[in-house]
This record gives C-alpha cells, structure tokens and sequence, in this order.
C-alpha cells in the first residue's frame, strides 16, 4: 500500500485545528444559554413531532425546520443539558474549520490559506456562533461543504457525468449539502443559490443537465418544508409590524466589517498589513483570478442583500445571519499570499498572526470572561441563592421574561416559585400593581433577562417595597431586591432629586383654576375634571436646572385617575428653543380597572439624552377624545 505524504502545511494545518477545537470547545456549556437557545428548548416541548413542526417551526419561528427537527431526535435520545445540547453544534463548528482549509487550499496555495486558517480558527465571530445551539455552526458547515463540492465539480472543469464514478462522491455531497443549507437558515439557502448561479459561468456545457438535474433534486427533496417556507414568509419577519429588529444603519456593512475582525484595530491593522504587504511584495507576479472574484462576491452579496432588503422591505440585517459568507471576507485578506516553503521565517509570521489574534480574542476582548447574551444562568442563581439567604417564604418573587420556560429551565431544582413572568407594558403594571398591594411579604424579588426593564416597574414597586437590598446586574439582564424593612446595614433609597405633587386643592399650574373641580377627589376636596371642552389638562413646566432631570436619572410620574379616559394619556416633552426635543406618552386606559373608582397610572423614564439647562420640562395629561373623567394628585419626581 502507498502512504501519501503529508505536507508540512497540513502537519502545521492540523495543529492550527486543535487551537481551533480547544477554542471552542473551550468553556462552551458553562455560560448561560441565549434566549434563541431557550426559546428552541421551548419550541421542542410537544407531545409528537408533527405538533413540534406546527406550533414549534411553522407558526412560531422564522427558520426552515432543519435544526429543530435535529434537535427533536437529539434531544430525545441525550436530555436537554447544557453540554448536550451545545455539543453537535461545536463539532460543526470544528468541521467547519477543516473545510475552509480545504477550500483555501484549492483556491489559492498552502500558505495563503494557513494565514486565513488562522483567522478563522482564533476569530471571535466563528468561535461565539460555533458554541450556540443554533442554525449558524451548521448552515456554515453545509454552506462550505457545498462550496467545495461544487468546486470539485463545477471549477476544475472536469465531467460531473453521473456514470464518471470518481465524482459521484463529489455530486452526492453537492447534493447533500445544498439541500442541508436550505433546510438549515433562509440565508445558508441564499448562500447556496449564488454559489449555485455562479457555476453557470464555469461549467461545461455537456455538464448542464447534471447541474439542473441536481438543482431538481434539491427542490424535490426540499419539498417537506416549502409548506413552512410560504407561511413563515407571508407573514413577516423580524422588523415591520410587531417586529422586533430595526433598519441598519447608513454604516452597517462597515460596522458588520469592525465586528467580524473582532472589533479590534490591531486585528483590522494586522490584516490590512497581511493584505498590502503580500500585494506590494508580489505586484509583479499579482494576478487577479475567478477565485479572488468568487471571494469577492460570495462575501459582499448576501450582506448586500441583507442590508438593502432591510432598508426597502424588512429589517432582517444581523452579523449571525451573515457567518456564512464570512469565510471568504477572510480568503481575500490572504489570497495575495505567495506559495512559500515552511521556513523559521514564514513559520515565525504565522506564530506571530496566532499570538496577535489570540491576545485580540482572549485578553483584548475577554471572550471567556464576558456575557455576550442576557443571563437566564445567573440571574436564575442569584434568585435561588437569594431565596435560601432571606427565606423563599418571606419573598416574592417575580420575573420578566419572553417565556416562563427561559428561566425554570435554571430554576426547577429550586425551591423558588416565581408569582408573575411578565411584567413589560401598562396591563402588566397594573397586574403587577395587584400582586404588590396584596403581598405581606417583607422582600419583593424582581428578575428580568433578554427583555425591555421599564422604570415603572421600579416606581410601583417603591410604593410597597421601599428599600433597596440589592441589585445585580448583567449583559441584558440583571435583577432587584426590594424590602419594606429599613435595615440600615444592608438596605438603601435612591436619592431623590425633585419632587412636586399637585392635589388641585390650590391652583399650582397652568389651567388648574379653569379645571379644578369640586364634585369628587382622590384626596382633599379637589380634582382636575376633563370634558368634550378641554382636550389639554393642567401643565406643570419647569426649567431642566431647578429640577435635577440628567442623563442617568429618572423621571416618575403617576395620578390618580376616574371614569372613561378612552384615549387618553400622560405626556411629558422636553422642549428646546421653543420645539420638542424630546415627546413621550403613555396611555392611561391599560390601567383603568374600574371606571367608578380611582386607578393610579404610571409613567416613567430613564434620561439617555444630554439636556441643556434652559431646555424646559412638561407634563400633562392629554384627551384627544375629549372624553369626561377626573384626574387628581399628580405626583412628579426625580430620581437618581
């Protein structure tokens, strides 16, 4: 038998992959798992698969049913542990690695691609979206996989005949990883079908029916899913109407560049160097090949596409659905490269491009050390550390999360009963309102991971629960402990800046003596009656100086209200130079329980913005409907 002898560069490719594998095998299961993670975890808990695809994929999802079907079978037959679950999508993320090495190899030279082999092994980007049990670590296996098939096939010009037995292997995988990339993301199949219109421009002619032949299959085999495809596109995406992702920004494609070089400008330095320094030293034997075109192409279409379809129809844009065609961002950077023996020299660049992206990654960027999602894992065992310090009996314990499943997934070993999960618009503080009137609990708990912490939730929880005893934060996450108990060791107030409070029983703001009424009162003799004549109630103005309003403090607004407010709202602006620089209402109606007695209504906000000490403050109740009810006791504060 004749022994095929391994290349030097493969020997120092090889060991470039075990920095790869430990990379991302690294530390994978012990961080917290994202709420896309927690949310297909959820998606998976149906009695039948069949159920699973319907109510877990098609209607509550925006992926084909590829990964969750997978994650159905393997979930079945190894639990739903960290560990297990994250485990095949590393490995793809390694497999990953060694095709890219092979692509690079074919399309350039040995050399070139260890420079870009590097990159891709010690980059933050691929290292994050190979430890999440998501689409991404798959959908960039099967997109290169696919690459390098066709690139057997399609760019070496040879037969692809179904009878020429040395490439139905070749054929096969093209088949199989193509139909997988549809399966998988909307854009591994995006990836997959430029890759797949580029090969008309390579093929031979008497090849083309083999071609379509496999394009056939795909679609045929791709026919259990075009059911979910219709749906899921028919009714949105992301952004748009109840969407949750905005348009990109004018900068957006240079930003996704920033972030995919590990947001680093050593790193975007070191590449740029790579790039002209292996240009210039080459200029004369520089030639520009269809490869360095495919690279070009295949990396800037699908972002372009995402970007522009963002911009004219739907906010789609984010960096984790362009790691497919990330890789050959990484191809042009090394693809001036020159073949070169494996001497001290070259051998000493490469140790040296190893050392500078792993210092990026590891020090730089503290990959390990940092939460890159909310923290379900820790703010889970904070609460239960929490509960088992002051006594799960004496607390109560509330969270605010997409899906109870996000956080008793952490909890369910516990002891902890959690009395509300969601707490995030005006209905939710009224219920939130109840609990809280309710409870003779001296410790009220409040967690919240992946979702918006409205600063009403702190201002109706003050009301009962007067005293800080802790606050932990989190990336996207963090939580509170209140008490009604002042215990002056290990228990604080926020600092209050301003406070006024207009009980109408003596005219304080402007049209108080036209709409102070006498007829009922919260408090006192006097309210503030609103009819079909008076759409605008009392206005409270301020300079932003004499009230303490800046960046990082809050504002709390809340009044009592009675009878049909139907559209009506409390409204703040902060005007500047005789226009509003800033207008936010809240609708009052969410928090109307009963029309013949007296509701509190809340608003709130935390100041991001830089106000000027001239810019002046408002507040006032607004009645577009001109509907009949009392408001009284409008109570206005500043807090820090």
């Amino acid at each position: 038998m004749i022994q095929k002898k391994i290349e030097i560069e493969d020997k120092i490719a090889v060991l470039i992959i075990v920095i790869a594998s430990f990379l991302r095998f690294f530390n994978y299961s012990d961080w917290s798992l994202s709420n896309d993670e927690l949310s297909a975890m959820a998606r998976l808990q149906f009695s039948s698969f069949s159920e699973m695809i319907e109510k877990g994929v098609r209607t509550n999802d925006m992926h084909p049913i590829g990964v969750q079907s997978f994650l159905w079978f393997w979930t079945h037959l190894t639990g739903i542990s960290e560990k297990a679950f994250r485990l095949p999508f590393v490995l793809f993320g390694i497999g990953s690695v060694i095709v890219f090495y092979k692509i690079a190899s074919q399309w350039f030279n040995k050399t070139a691609a260890l420079f870009s082999l590097c990159f891709f092994s010690i980059l933050q980007f691929p290292i994050l979206y190979s430890q999440l049990a998501r689409p991404y670590s798959p959908g960039l296996f099967f997109s290169l996989l696919f690459v390098l098939a066709w690139s057997k096939i399609i760019i070496e010009n040879k037969s692809i005949s179904i009878i020429d037995k040395s490439k139905i292997k070749w054929f096969s995988i093209f088949i199989i990883s193509g139909m997988s990339c549809m399966y998988i993301h909307y854009f591994s199949f995006l990836f997959a079908g430029i890759v797949g219109v580029a090969g008309f421009a390579f093929i031979n002619k008497k090849d083309i029916k083999w071609y379509l032949l496999a394009s056939v299959l795909m679609f045929i085999f791709y026919l259990p899913n075009l059911n979910v495809f219709i749906y899921q596109f028919s009714v949105g995406g992301l952004g748009g109407d109840g969407g949750w992702l905005s348009a990109p920004k004018k900068t957006a494609l240079l930003e996704y560049c920033f972030y995919a070089l590990n947001d680093s400008y050593l790193v975007v330095g070191l590449s740029i160097l790579i790039l002209m320094v292996s240009a210039i030293i080459n200029w004369k034997k520089i030639k520009w090949t269809k490869f360095h075109t495919l690279s070009l192409l295949f990396f800037s279409i699908p972002a372009l596409i995402a970007y522009f379809y963002s911009i004219l129809n739907n906010p789609v844009f984010q960096y984790s659905i362009l790691l497919f065609s990330f890789p050959f961002l990484l191809l042009l950077i090394s693809s001036f490269i020159p073949f070169s023996e494996m001497n001290f020299k070259m051998i000493f660049l490469l140790v040296f491009t190893v050392g500078i992206l792993l210092y990026s990654t590891v020090i730089e960027n503290n990959f390990y050390s940092k939460q890159n999602f909310a923290n379900f894992k820790g703010v889970a065992s904070r609460t239960i550390e929490i509960n088992n310090t002051f006594g799960s009996e004496n607390i109560l314990n509330t969270m605010n999360v997409i899906s109870p499943f996000y956080i008793d997934y952490y909890l369910n070993k516990s002891n902890v009963n959690i009395d509300m999960y969601r707490c995030e618009v005006n209905t939710d503080f009224n219920t939130l309102n109840r609990i809280l009137s309710n409870s003779n609990k001296n410790y009220f708990l409040f967690g919240w991971a992946n979702t918006f912490h409205a600063p009403e939730i702190d201002f109706i929880v003050r009301k009962y629960y007067p005293y800080l005893v802790e606050v932990d934060s989190f990336f996207n996450s963090g939580l509170t402990l209140y008490s009604k108990i002042n215990n002056k060791e290990r228990s604080f107030k926020s600092t209050l800046l301003f406070s006024e409070k207009n009980s109408f029983e003596i005219p304080k703001w402007n049209n108080d003596s036209i709409l102070r009424n006498g007829e009922v009162a919260h408090d006192g003799l006097y309210s503030s009656r609103f009819n079909e004549n008076f759409e605008y109630g009392s206005t409270f103005s301020k300079k932003i100086s004499d009230i303490h309003f800046q960046k990082n403090t809050t504002l709390q607004i809340s009044c009592f209200v009675k009878g049909n407010v139907a559209n009506a709202s409390i409204v703040f602006s902060v005007d500047r130079e005789g226009s509003s620089y800033i207008w936010r209402s809240v609708e009052i109606q969410p928090y109307i329980n009963d029309v013949d007695s007296w509701n509190e209504a809340f608003m709130a906000y935390t100041l991001s913005e830089e106000l000027l000490p001239n810019d002046e403050l408002k507040v006032y109740v607004w009645n577009p409907s001109k509907k009949s009810f009392w408001i009284d006791d409008i109570n206005i504060q500043v807090i820090k």
